[in-house]
């Protein structure tokens, strides 16, 4: 009797951790939102900024600053996040990855 008691609070728990898992991902067909920006001359600050849908194995968004001489130049786009990870160990680079809509501001 005591193991079915135990088998039932498992089996709750792992229902509950499934439930949850789901629904806080994305649901199938969401695609994720950046902020999207390419400078037309590196170091102005100045850039078109659009908002572009990333494609599904683009699973982050990412602001990239690079260092002097080109302080005032930063690239924003869709990224994978593993990658995006990656680049914040690299010296000088202030890297931004996030993964909700729109949060490489």
């Amino acid at each position: 009797m005591a193991s079915d008691f135990q088998g039932l609070v498992v089996f709750s728990f792992m229902f509950l951790y499934f439930s949850l898992s789901l629904s806080l991902s994305p649901l199938s067909g969401e695609a994720l939102q950046c902020h999207n920006c390419v400078q037309a001359t590196p170091g102005s600050g100045d850039c078109v900024e659009t908002v572009e849908t990333c494609p599904p194995e683009l699973d982050a968004c990412a602001k990239v600053t690079y260092p002097s001489p080109y302080e005032n130049t930063f690239h924003k786009s869709c990224f994978k996040m593993m990658e995006c990870s990656k680049l914040g160990v690299t010296k000088d680079l202030r890297v931004t990855c996030c993964s909700w809509d729109n949060c490489n501001l």
